[in-house]
């Protein structure tokens, strides 16, 4: 499993937590033995209580932050026995920045640092050799071989060449370079909520993002209307060069301007997910559907209902051409 770590205790010295708008994101893999029923959850030890689950430990953290495996796990809320020394939940990508700097610091963080937004897409039908990829904020990309879990998974964060630079505080590259206004590449635009699929139907690999903009890309900069986002797509056939992605181009119907009449900005398809009948997951035909979620980033979401939305799901995946 890729998932998100985030800690925004730093400097707080076991005070009230400031602000989570300002906080440390990681990205981290978890193993499971059962098929994802159960997940490590970290033992108790000197300065920590374990906890069972669905509750948590409200006063004291685990001082793990960069994970753990084996006799430092439990099994879910099963700590009866000791795991295999690779099992466990720790953390394969990271900020330029490390976490460690920050916690020696002590200080209170007043910027975010972050590698959110994070999925991940297992390419096992291309190679010998398959990979796992994960992608997070800014269309940013990191891969590791799979080993037959024998040992802890080895990302590398793609540098604009090739997935050259550690996971672990290697500097960050986009695979969708400065460009056009109309395809979401300006630098007053921002791009998240990356997800890629395969359409099983093309042979074609299928990114997609969300877009938030100051106004419809497609209307260009400086068009009619207010801030808002929408989605857009990239297709390619070779994963293992990002800089073969197509000119990423905005999803028909998907457009829409943020409702601010509450609190925070809300936006009616947050984190698409993509699914077709019949097919494994991150597989797709050329019709399905696409789950997405509805409210505001930053909370302050109203109850559901308030409002819904079709999206046509049958826009043309494009050949992709080089940049």
């Amino acid at each position: 499993m890729i998932y998100e770590v985030t800690n925004a205790c730093i400097g707080t010295t076991g005070g009230a937590v400031p602000s989570t708008d300002n906080d440390y994101i990681s990205l981290a893999v978890a193993t499971s033995t059962d098929y994802g029923k159960t997940w490590p959850t970290y033992r108790g030890a000197s300065g920590f209580n374990f906890v069972p689950l669905p509750d948590t430990n409200p006063t004291q953290a685990p001082n793990r932050p960069m994970g753990a495996r084996g006799k430092d796990v439990c099994v879910g809320n099963n700590c009866a026995a000791t795991p295999p020394a690779n099992y466990g939940r720790y953390v394969v990508i990271t900020p330029t920045t490390s976490l460690a700097s920050l916690m020696a610091a002590g200080k209170q963080l007043t910027a975010k640092f972050s590698e959110q937004e994070t999925a991940g897409f297992v390419d096992d039908g291309t190679s010998a050799n398959p990979f796992v990829y994960a992608t997070f904020g800014n269309v940013r990309e990191g891969r590791a071989s799979l080993n037959g879990g024998d040992a802890p998974l080895n990302f590398r964060k793609w540098d604009g060449h090739g997935f050259n630079l550690s996971g672990i505080g290697g500097a960050e590259t986009s695979v969708i370079p400065s460009g056009p206004f109309e395809n979401c590449e300006a630098p007053v635009q921002t791009q998240f909520g990356t997800s890629i699929s395969y359409v099983e139907d093309t042979r074609q690999y299928l990114l997609t993002f969300v877009c938030t903009s100051p106004n419809d890309p497609a209307l260009g900069k400086g068009g009619a209307g207010y801030c808002g986002a929408a989605w857009f797509y990239s297709t390619s056939w070779d994963l293992s060069d990002p800089s073969q992605w197509s000119a990423p181009q905005e999803i028909a119907g998907s457009w829409s301007e943020f409702d601010t009449s509450g609190d925070y900005e809300s936006y009616d398809g947050w984190c698409p997910t993509l699914m077709s009948l019949g097919k494994r997951p991150t597989r797709l035909s050329t019709s399905g559907y696409v789950f997405y979620l509805w409210g505001c980033q930053g909370g302050g979401t109203p109850a559901p209902g308030g409002s819904s939305r079709r999206v046509n799901s049958s826009s043309t995946l494009r050949r992709p051409r080089r940049r």
